[in-house]
């Protein structure tokens, strides 16, 4: 797989200019977050080529007549967004390139043999993990796992250490009978899931209006669906809340049913503690971190972890809710 180097940019435009910057964007093989209003302006983050996006601050002062505001800095490799013109260009010929071959080595019998890369599904006796582009998609979100570098019970043992087990439920999800729950397969048991509470709750419109008349209110509100959410999909769910700015606070660890809720102590950013969580973790594929907030995704990035932004989390967790929802209306009847 051939790798480009990508941004992670910030873009300050007019309102009236936001679908500029967002064609703009996608035209150069990048992706953004949803436009966030900002006075009379609009914020578009996300991720692009540094070769497709090097010059856009000329473009983008030109434009918007100087209005426009663009930051970046370089995020990592991704796959290349124009790799088969790229490859096209260069006159690559992998089955000529003899000192790195496209060809693969099998074993049998105490000895290996080469076999050419287009035979090897006749050969191999285990799934690739390659996706079929033709195949149709599944609905139900999913993720890959896989190159871990601790095992379950080492992560579970930070998790124990960070927050103590898990008390008392304070919430309870609505029982289902047996019949429904065989159908609730859709768990993943072994998954950690951090979440950036403060900003899900302002990425979420109905959250961030709750939020607008009671913070405590928001809050709540999102652990109960969070709570739900946990006890369909059984996955280890952490949520933290910014408390940086309160005079002497020490910070605290406590439980919402299932969900294990960290609130940092004077000083510290939750931005600040996921990254130190996350760094503690490593590179583990069966850990995700929830947020918008770029520099933490660029953290998760470089530990390995999976990222989620929050409107994508959004997304799965309103599929979990609906599949709660079918479940218990099927076990009224």
């Amino acid at each position: 797989m051939l790798l480009e180097p990508y941004y992670t940019f910030r873009l300050t435009v007019p309102a009236e200019q936001i679908g500029r910057a967002i064609t703009d964007v996608r035209a150069m093989g990048g992706t953004h977050d949803s436009p966030v209003a900002e006075g009379a302006d609009m914020i578009l983050t996300g991720a692009a080529p540094v070769a497709a996006m090097g010059d856009y601050a000329v473009q983008l002062a030109a434009y918007t007549g100087g209005r426009g505001r663009f930051s970046c800095h370089v995020e990592g490799y991704r796959p290349c967004h124009d790799a088969d013109a790229v490859i096209e260009s260069i006159g690559y010929d992998p089955e000529a390139d003899l000192e790195n071959t496209p060809d693969s080595v099998f074993c049998a019998h105490g000895a290996g043999f080469t076999v050419k890369w287009d035979k090897v599904p006749e050969y191999m006796h285990l799934d690739s993990g390659l996706k079929d582009p033709a195949a149709p998609e599944d609905l139900a979100p999913t993720v890959q796992r896989q190159n871990l570098n601790i095992d379950d019970k080492e992560l579970e043992a930070i998790m124990l250490r960070e927050f103590g087990p898990i008390r008392r439920k304070q919430y309870a999800a609505p029982q289902i009978n047996s019949a429904i729950g065989i159908q609730m397969q859709a768990r993943r048991d072994h998954e950690h899931i951090i979440v950036d509470g403060y900003n899900v709750i302002f990425a979420w419109d109905e959250l961030k209006a709750l939020a607008a008349e009671s913070l405590d209110m928001a809050r709540s509100r999102l652990l109960d669906v969070l709570a739900n959410y946990q006890g369909y999909t059984r996955s280890d769910l952490i949520v933290v809340f910014d408390a940086y700015k309160v005079p002497g606070g020490q910070g605290s660890r406590v439980s919402h049913g299932n969900v294990r809720v960290a609130y940092t102590k004077e000083g510290e950013t939750a931005d600040m503690y996921i990254e130190r969580l996350v760094d503690e973790i490593g590179k583990n594929e069966t850990v995700r971190v929830v947020t918008s907030d770029r520099m933490v995704q660029v953290g998760a990035l470089r530990s390995g972890v999976l990222r989620c932004s929050s409107g994508e989390f959004k997304t799965e967790v309103e599929w979990v809710l609906e599949q709660i929802s079918d479940a218990v209306k099927r076990s009224q009847f």
